[in-house]
């Protein structure tokens, strides 16, 4: 399990049951980039030794190319009778592996206000209870990816890292 970041770009390598390979890569780059297999190759085909075997495996029609967005910080996750939840209230690259979770902590927050005060009483307190939190995490979450896509000073960038992971 890996992932590495160069100037610009990150590559990540999770095994995967049945002796497979899950891999991501994410590139800063504008919206609508084609993600074939060819600019991956050109991209990271001077990386270290395992990102080269896996991109020496792909299959073009298996590859899965999603441009990432960010939800803008809102003032509200509620209007009215009506609550955003997960992504549609707070969506966040997925740098710190929470986007699921807080989506999940997001429903059951909610349904258990919903048990416990009137509908508006409880669209209120979840509101209250969960838009700083999951806002803060965009906001970690993005700082994160501009860390690991960094396109200058990217040796001090490494040595902190690499310092900080030492004494973890």
């Amino acid at each position: 399990m890996s992932e590495t970041w160069g100037p610009g770009a990150l590559f990540g390598i999770t095994p995967r049951d049945g002796d497979l390979t899950n891999w991501f890569a994410a590139v800063r780059t504008p919206a609508g980039g084609a993600g074939t297999v060819h600019e991956l190759r050109a991209r990271f085909g001077d990386w270290h030794r395992s990102v080269r075997d896996v991109l020496d495996r792909l299959d073009p029609a298996e590859v899965l190319h999603h441009d990432l967005y960010e939800s803008p910080a809102l003032p509200s996750y509620v209007r009215g009778t009506t609550a955003l939840i997960g992504d549609a209230a707070h969506a966040m690259t997925p740098n710190l592996g929470r986007g699921a979770c807080e989506a999940m902590v997001d429903g059951v927050t909610l349904a258990t206000l919903l048990t416990e005060h009137p509908v508006i009483e409880a669209l209120g307190r979840y509101d209250r209870a969960r838009r700083r939190r999951t806002q803060r995490l965009v906001r970690t979450s993005r700082t994160v990816a501009r860390v690991a896509t960094a396109t200058r000073l990217t040796g001090v960038r490494n040595a902190v890292v690499g310092t900080a992971v030492r004494f973890a």
